[in-house]
């Protein structure tokens, strides 16, 4: 069964994978998975200058491009000024310019190679896409590789790359819809790209009736 986390939860998961055996690249990779909604195949194909501004250095905010996802959606997605999501970015920028993985001599772009995939692997090479062809001839992409590094984790029952994404739309339905049910799906639907249908779904959950609740008790 799928686990939701809440923030301080996922944080705790990260800062557990940012030291050793593992390193920054693990640790953000969870956050971003967590805390922003990225999907394996986001992770994968991502590159530097998605998230790094060429002179202003990490951003604030951005959209992801269209080209990322099976619909064609550019997603939003939040690292703000003074987060953990911005300070684990930080440190995988230093960690990937302490191994020369794709860096550059300007100070532009952080000092990494703006075109390269920003998340790499151990040893500097990029995750790449599994081709799996289609009946009618078309090419479905599978993020393989990311998934395989997820399940390194030290992971609890119940969670993964799913339940971490979902843990995302919990986290910020139950924030969000204090202010509004409408819009909280509204904006929703700009963080992850997903049908207000599918949202509803998952955001809001069959009441039990009184009598449901009492049986409960009473068992």
């Amino acid at each position: 069964m799928s686990k939701i986390l809440d923030v301080k939860e996922i944080i705790k998961l990260a800062r557990k994978h940012g030291r050793d055996p593992f390193n920054p690249r693990d640790e953000l990779v969870i956050v971003l998975t967590g805390l922003a909604y990225f999907n394996a195949t986001e992770l994968s194909r991502m590159q530097v200058k998605d998230i790094i501004n060429e002179r202003t250095g990490i951003a604030l905010d951005a959209y992801l491009p269209g080209s990322y996802g099976n619909n064609g959606f550019k997603r939003y997605f939040f690292v703000g000024e003074k987060t953990y999501l911005r300070e684990c970015i930080q440190r995988y920028i230093d960690w990937r310019k302490d191994n020369g993985f794709s860096c550059i001599k300007e100070n532009a772009y952080c000092g990494l190679n703006p075109d390269s995939c920003f998340i790499l692997k151990n040893d500097g090479s990029e995750f790449t896409l599994n081709y799996k062809t289609k009946d009618k001839g078309s090419d479905l992409t599978q993020p393989l590789q990311m998934q395989r590094l997820f399940k390194s984790y030290f992971l609890d029952e119940g969670v993964s790359i799913v339940s971490l994404m979902d843990s995302f739309i919990a986290n910020f339905w139950n924030e969000k819809s204090k202010q509004g049910t409408v819009q909280a799906i509204r904006d929703l639907m700009e963080l992850t790209g997903l049908t207000a249908e599918t949202l509803r779904r998952k955001c809001i959950r069959k009441q039990d009736s009184i009598q449901d609740i009492l049986v409960g008790l009473y068992k």
